[in-house]
């Protein structure tokens, strides 16, 4: 029911499928931005149909098999067993009936927008500024050009700088929330009234964390999911994403793999690109 691909300026709905991961991106920018525009709530909103739509069909067409049947899991390789039930298997089974196949739409799509639009971000600015100042290539020198990297190897390599550029590059930059209660915010005793607006700068506080030392970007992905670990004590963490560790892994990974290609890779005079050229046969 979708198509692979980026966002396409020719998109058309209702005559193209939902491309995946590119449709996701207008209906994320929508919903975080404070005020957003009508074009860009109309682009959100369109995008966003399409794309429940089309998970919909996803999900009848797995109901109306015979027998009816679940999203695909991970297949066995070598060396390796069949992955563990996916998300999508999870969702499926969280809500058996046909009554609920809507639900089961808009919580894939809902997981899938949490995910993949946040992670585009951050693998985006955090290349392109490890490509304005060099990183790039003394990443690529440190985990081997051409090698197989072991999560722990990728890991020892990667991870600090992928989380200090995380901090100062952070996407989304901010977030806004609602209050449901007046209240009084901080030590300066900002008066928040009842459905007010309250932007908050992740940017500001995930440099502060920069420039303290502080190896932690929890903050761009809401908070610390786990309640024990929260600073503000447990069960506060509401708006904390619990796709946190699934994140960090895809980014460690999409790092991995770039930084790892064997073919020759030198700069582009466009940000954001690289030049590959593959490496002659032996």
């Amino acid at each position: 029911q979708f198509a692979p691909g980026g966002y396409r300026w020719d998109w058309q709905n209702g005559q193209d499928k939902p491309l995946y991961p590119g449709n996701f991106l207008a209906p994320s920018r929508y919903i975080f931005q404070p005020w957003p525009k009508d074009e860009v709530a109309n682009y959100g909103d369109v995008y966003g149909k399409a794309s429940t739509d089309a998970a919909l069909k996803f999900v009848q067409a797995h109901r109306d098999a015979t027998p009816p049947t679940l999203p695909q899991q991970p297949p066995a390789a070598v060396g390796r067993p069949a992955g563990p039930a996916t998300l999508g298997v999870a969702i499926f089974n969280a809500f058996p009936n046909r009554a609920d196949d809507d639900l089961v739409a808009r919580t894939l799509v809902g997981s899938l927008e949490g995910l993949l639009p946040t992670v585009d971000g951050n693998f985006r600015a955090t290349l392109n500024e490890w490509l304005r100042d060099g990183s790039f290539w003394r990443l690529r020198q440190a985990l081997g050009a051409g090698g197989t990297a072991t999560f722990d190897q990728a890991y020892a390599v990667l991870h600090a700088p992928m989380v200090q550029t995380m901090q100062l590059r952070p996407s989304p930059e901010l977030v806004w929330r609602t209050p449901k209660k007046a209240h009084e915010l901080g030590p300066g005793k900002v008066k928040v009234n009842l459905e007010d607006r309250v932007v908050v700068s992740i940017v500001s506080a995930m440099q502060q964390r920069l420039e303290e030392g502080t190896n932690d970007v929890y903050p761009v992905f809401g908070g610390q999911r786990k309640p024990a670990a929260d600073p503000w004590g447990p069960g506060k963490p509401t708006h904390a994403c619990p796709g946190y560790e699934a994140a960090m892994g895809v980014l460690l990974g999409m790092f991995t793999a770039l930084l790892q290609v064997a073919d020759e890779l030198r700069p582009s005079p466009a940000p954001l690109s690289l030049t590959i050229t593959a490496a002659p046969l032996p």
